[in-house]
């Protein structure tokens, strides 16, 4: 069961795109945070600690839910991130950070759709999703674009 933390309900979403032929049906989309979390900001710029002031800035934000991953009834948090600096023709990334008290750690990080799996008190990246795939479930980000997300500024 994955529990989310989140305040926004069940929406009404774009669907996601399909990629490598990958299908997603019967998915139900929970709206991503759109209040900053600082806790979380500073996590993700410690993971890229080259991301300074410069131009675009405005276009690099992040997305953000937060969800049991493990079933230790702690709020780990899935980061999207989008924009100039992050992103490549590959795609953009990913990050998986597990709550440890007040803070975030990094614990995964991939440009693809793939299966997450935890096991033996740590999380591990298992192989990708196979091309033509059928996705259910829950989708714990909506409306990914530029122009939404909240803006991820450099310390």
């Amino acid at each position: 069961m994955l529990t989310t933390w989140s305040t926004n309900s069940t929406v009404q979403a774009d669907p996601l795109r399909p990629v490598r032929g990958i299908q997603f049906k019967q998915i139900q989309y929970v709206r991503s945070e759109r209040v900053p979390d600082v806790s979380l900001e500073i996590a993700i710029l410690r993971s890229f600690r080259g991301y300074t002031s410069g131009a675009g800035d405005a276009l690099n934000r992040y997305y953000y839910s937060k969800v049991d991953l493990n079933d230790d009834s702690q709020p780990d948090a899935l980061v999207y991130l989008v924009g100039p600096y992050f992103c490549n023709p590959s795609g953009c990334p990913l990050l998986i950070f597990q709550s440890v008290n007040l803070d975030y750690r990094l614990i995964g990080k991939d440009l693809d759709y793939a299966f997450v799996r935890f096991g033996q008190d740590r999380y591990s990246l298992g192989s990708k999703v196979p091309a033509k795939a059928l996705i259910t479930g829950k989708a714990v980000a909506d409306n990914v674009a530029p122009e939404n997300g909240i803006v991820l500024k450099p310390l």
